[in-house]
């Protein structure tokens, strides 16, 4: 790991030390793994939306070319239906995911 990491990674467990010693183990432990997260949470928050973001600029670039290529009328409707694959594929990937979520939530809510 380079120096900055290291740096980092220690300056991350004394703000836990300290926590912990400010509110008490348990809820100092809390408290600091929930900053965690929230700081994970907003990290991958911000690549996916770069990700979109990049996505988006490679389809329109994609969409320039093919247009060029096959004509406007002919690329326009290659685009739009490689375009609804992709979405229908990423819809079919967020009804998964929402049924995995679902099952975690009923698993978890068993324990309660």
């Amino acid at each position: 790991p380079s120096r900055s990491a290291v740096r980092a990674r220690a300056h991350q467990s004394i703000e836990l030390a300290v926590g912990r010693w400010e509110l008490g183990n348990e809820l100092g432990l809390a408290s600091a793994a929930f900053a965690a997260w929230a700081k994970e949470a907003q990290q991958l928050a911000f690549e996916r939306l770069r990700s979109q973001q990049r996505e988006a600029l490679r389809a329109s670039v994609e969409l320039a070319i093919r247009r060029w290529e096959l004509g406007d009328v002919a690329g326009l409707l290659s685009s739009l239906l490689s375009e609804w694959s992709r979405y229908s594929t990423a819809c079919l990937q967020d009804r998964a995911r929402a049924r995995g979520r679902a099952s975690v939530s009923a698993v978890l809510g068993q324990w309660e």
